[in-house]
């Protein structure tokens, strides 16, 4: 019976008659609630409709019962798709291609991918999350709002929207009196003598950063071949020395117990970056920074990076 209304429901969606589909899948579900196929097929009649949330989880539903059906994963991707969640969307194309079994659906997933990705930074369909990283790193303000659209056209029309962000940094003084300061670098077409002038504000011929925590980096680490996530928001934390501080310079014990790391000497530059993961590589490019933040001395004493600091260390910084 439950076939029977399987077939019925396919011809109705062939016809575009999605409603009177999900009302065949429907009954067909109720004698047959753990057919991946049922609930994938009235997730495409709901994605016909425009009802993408119903879609998604019928879609998801059809995942879970049966996790190496690739047109469950197709259509649970099209349906974040529509809903813009589009690093969700990227994942679930990415699944569908992995459990394909022809070349022509493996060519169809990809593609998907393709084009989910032209999404990511297209201004017509950016994220809440990218217009709000991309508002902060010129401290544009925008509405309360939950509407992507009201939001971007907050951003878009901002003369600072499309320029190069400068480059945020607090200042750890060697000096443990000395209050930290805030300080922010323009960063011109090519970005030359930026390494120049981070020096300069540390007091030296040249600099050099080590990195104190990426969520890209962990991600990685803990085996993920994607690392966060293409589309994805992660973050950063950096750290700008002097390369011979050690041999020059008292230890910064001030340094050393914001940065939960030991032996540093002299002035500390540190950087936070918001970066969205563009492509599959494991090293960004420039063009993935959406925002340098600004970093308060009340957020390196937090828990939060004090637990960040927590799980890199073991893994990066052994041998300091």
């Amino acid at each position: 019976m439950a076939a029977e209304l399987k077939t019925a429901g396919n011809a109705l969606f062939a016809a575009q008659n999605y409603g009177a589909a999900i009302e065949k899948y429907s009954a067909a579900i109720a004698l047959d609630p753990q057919n991946a196929v049922l609930y994938s097929n009235r997730a495409a009649s709901h994605h016909a409709l425009a009802q993408y949330n119903d879609g998604l989880l019928d879609a998801t539903q059809a995942t879970e019962i049966d996790a190496t059906y690739s047109k469950g994963w197709y259509r649970r991707g099209t349906c974040q798709d529509a809903l813009g969640m589009y690093p969700e969307s990227i994942e679930s194309f990415q699944a569908a291609a992995s459990t394909a079994t022809t070349v022509a659906q493996k060519a169809q997933c990809r593609s998907a991918v393709d084009g989910v990705q032209a999404k990511i930074m297209e201004p017509s369909t950016m994220s809440s999350d990218v217009i709000q990283a991309l508002a902060r790193a010129h401290a544009i303000p925008l509405p309360m709002s939950t509407n992507r659209d009201v939001l971007y056209q907050a951003l878009s029309t901002h003369p600072l929207f499309g320029t190069e962000p400068n480059l945020r940094l607090l200042l750890i003084p060697e000096s443990q009196t000395a209050s930290l300061s805030q300080h922010e670098l323009p960063r011109g077409p090519d970005h030359s003598d930026l390494h120049d002038r981070i020096a300069a504000l540390l007091g030296c011929p040249a600099a050099t950063s080590i990195l104190l925590h990426s969520e890209d980096q962990m991600a990685y680490a803990k085996r993920k071949p994607l690392g966060v996530g293409i589309g994805r928001l992660h973050t950063s934390y950096e750290a700008w020395l002097n390369p011979n501080a050690a041999l020059e310079l008292p230890l910064n014990t001030r340094a050393c117990r914001l940065l939960r790391r030991p032996n540093i000497h002299g002035p500390v530059l540190l950087q936070k970056t918001t970066f969205i993961k563009s492509t599959g590589l494991a090293v960004g490019t420039s063009m993935d920074i959406l925002s340098f933040e600004r970093v308060e001395e009340a957020e390196l004493l937090s828990d939060r990076f004090r637990d960040l600091r927590a799980e890199w260390i073991p893994l990066f910084e052994r041998n300091t």
